[in-house]
């Protein structure tokens, strides 16, 4: 497996990250299992990466992120993108039942005083109802709701027409959910060059029209 190794990130100070910790928003132990009560199924390092990759396209258009969860990754974008005067994020899920994962964004919000960076959005990850609601400027596509092949390609080809033309695609869980591996390996066509690196459980693809697998019933038309 291809490993990034983000020289930029060794000057990074975790500010984000301990920030987050500071306020009782945490993330799980390197290598731990997505379990138990948490408000991010992320690890350290891979909290650090989208920090850091957040930071670096946020001039370039919105973030977007499929599967919120309680809004932890959501949270950490949309504080650095405040921090860099950068696009929004938008993140998107069905949220709980009895609404507790909304009211937990809702809440991150509220504290970290993101009312005007982070915009969550109810509904199917792979919608047209949702993809109508999202800017068509997206510079950063973090993928993590549905794990399965069919679904992960249906979420991204959703969303394609508003990806900006070197915008970042993550696949979370890449290397634990076959489906997500096969997903994103199907859809960047162009290997060596789209996949940059993966960083814990998360692969960072670059997205181009040329990369993106165009055959099948995924057929961009």
């Amino acid at each position: 497996m291809k490993t990034c190794a983000f020289s930029e990130l060794k000057q990074f100070p975790h500010e984000y990250v301990d920030y987050l910790a500071g306020k009782g928003f945490t993330c799980y132990p390197s290598g731990g299992a997505a379990t138990g009560v948490g408000d991010g199924l992320i690890w350290p390092e891979e909290a650090e990466a989208l920090a850091h990759i957040a930071g670096a396209t946020a001039h370039s258009g919105f973030a977007l992120e499929l599967g919120t969860y309680k809004g932890y990754s959501a949270a950490l974008m949309a504080l650095v993108r405040r921090a860099e005067a950068g696009y929004p994020v938008y993140t998107v899920d069905h949220y709980a039942v009895d609404g507790s994962s909304l009211k937990a964004v809702e809440g991150k919000i509220e504290v970290l005083g993101l009312k005007h960076w982070l915009f969550p959005l109810t509904g199917d990850t792979c919608s047209a109802e949702v993809a109508v609601q999202i800017p068509r400027r997206v510079s950063l596509l973090f993928v993590d709701a549905t794990h399965t092949e069919e679904a992960i390609k249906a979420e991204v080809l959703a969303f394609t027409p508003h990806l900006d033309g070197k915008a970042v695609v993550l696949f979370h869980d890449y290397t634990r959910a076959s489906g997500v591996e096969r997903a994103a390996l199907d859809l960047f066509t162009t290997k060596p060059h789209s996949l940059m690196g993966v960083v814990g459980t998360m692969a960072v693809f670059h997205w181009t029209d040329r990369d993106l697998w165009s055959g099948g019933r995924f057929s961009r038309g």
